[in-house]
């Protein structure tokens, strides 16, 4: 059975996308603002995905031998239409290494203060940031109060707020209990409590480390300080900033653990692979404005309605295109790469002698693992029973060929 249009399948279009917008205005915004060439080549993947432009693929169900040929994704992890291609994959490997145990989710953010900062040296202080709260995590878990060991956390950067305004933050996944110094035992929280560890003493460390790091930075000018910040280059005016920063406040939200690992398979799933705006939230474009709606998390998480021209659309989308080959999503304590191996095992040793369900939670979670994997199966569309195998590519210019010969 072979697709009964005979033709290349689309996604229906149900309102204005990114890609259309782009399409229409980038030209615009290039006259008059600088676009750097990976954010160009982000720009462009996005305009040409699933068009003619990629190539097309031809997919075959196991089942039926329905044929379906469709356009190529661009697959970069900032397109609307791609950015969750790979989640579900992710999902079901990082559900294998989570423990049966209370996670805890933590949010590390920055005063705005340092918002130009940032936009001008993404990549050197967005790594300054991650490293910063995880050595703050990594301290308190190792203090005898809290757990005196290692935890296991998962990080995730965020650079945007609902309206497209440029807000840096850091969402962390944190272990409710560590792995004791000596390796001997499994460390749980000591006491309950919505927060992991205080959070006006966190608050404190970050910003005294996440500073001092920071004048290690400008010290050894590995900084860059563009147009309106090149005041900071002297040393009477960086001195201003800084004492500014030590005035104001640095503020970490603490929320209760999750129910279960569940909850925490459900909120990373949201959270990883999430990007700034969605093709769903745009109500519409013209010359004049873009429409799009957001929810105001000051007020309640309401639904409202943001409009901005085509060129402070764009100036604010471009903010929240990452650096090239940039880690979003970081592992770190035993969750890291270098020692879950060994680690997880230890830690799920240490749980098996502590918690008599331990077994029980981890078929439970492989129970979640499963329905995710069934999830991500793309099933034929005629039957309904088989799945979509790939075929073959289509290239560009066999791809022109038949449209040529295709009944119109």
């Amino acid at each position: 059975m072979i697709n009964p249009v005979n033709s290349l399948k689309q996604t229906v279009k149900n309102n204005v996308e990114i890609a259309d917008i782009l399409r229409e205005y980038l030209p615009l915004y290039i006259k008059t603002h600088k676009v750097h060439s990976h954010q160009y080549k982000v720009l462009n993947s996005i305009i040409n995905c699933r068009t003619a432009r990629l190539g097309a693929h031809i997919d075959k169900c196991d089942h039926c031998q329905y044929i379906e040929i469709s356009y190529n994704s661009c697959r970069d992890r900032h397109c609307p239409k791609c950015h969750g291609s790979k989640q579900a994959k992710w999902l079901e490997n990082q559900i294998k290494q989570l423990l049966p145990v209370p996670y805890f989710h933590t949010v590390f953010t920055l005063p705005h203060h340092l918002n130009n900062l940032f936009i001008c040296n993404q990549k050197i202080l967005y790594d300054h940031f991650f490293k910063t709260a995880v050595s703050v995590l990594n301290q308190f878990a190792a203090d005898l109060k809290y757990f005196g060991g290692k935890i296991g956390h998962i990080g995730i950067l965020h650079t945007w707020g609902q309206n497209l305004g440029y807000h840096v933050h850091l969402h962390f996944i944190v272990t409710g209990g560590a792995i004791s110094k000596d390796e001997s035992t499994w460390v749980q929280k000591r006491h309950n409590g919505k927060y992991l560890f205080p959070i006006k003493a966190m608050q404190k460390a970050f910003r005294s480390q996440f500073i001092a790091k920071l004048i290690k930075l400008h010290d050894s000018g590995k900084l860059n300080y563009p147009g309106e910040l090149s005041n900071l280059k002297h040393p009477i005016y960086f001195e201003d900033f800084k004492a500014k920063l030590y005035k104001l406040p640095w503020v970490i939200y603490a929320k209760k653990p999750f129910a279960g690992p569940e909850q925490v398979i459900e909120y990373i799933g949201r959270y990883t692979h999430r990007i700034a705006i969605s093709n769903q939230r745009i109500l519409s474009a013209n010359d004049k404005e873009i429409t799009f709606k957001y929810k105001d998390y000051r007020d309640n998480s309401k639904t409202k309605i943001m409009k901005l021209s085509p060129i402070e659309f764009i100036r604010r989308y471009l903010q929240h295109i990452l650096p090239f080959r940039f880690v979003k999503i970081r592992h770190g304590g035993f969750h890291a790469g270098g020692y879950k191996t060994r680690l997880l095992a230890l830690a799920s040793l240490l749980l098996k002698k502590l918690n008599k369900d331990f077994e029980t939670a981890k078929k439970k979670m492989e129970k979640v693992s499963k329905k995710i994997k069934q999830n991500s199966i793309i099933h034929c569309p005629a039957c309904f029973t088989g799945t979509l195998r790939l075929q073959k590519t289509i290239t560009t210019q066999l791809l022109d060929l038949i449209e040529q010969i295709q009944p119109a």
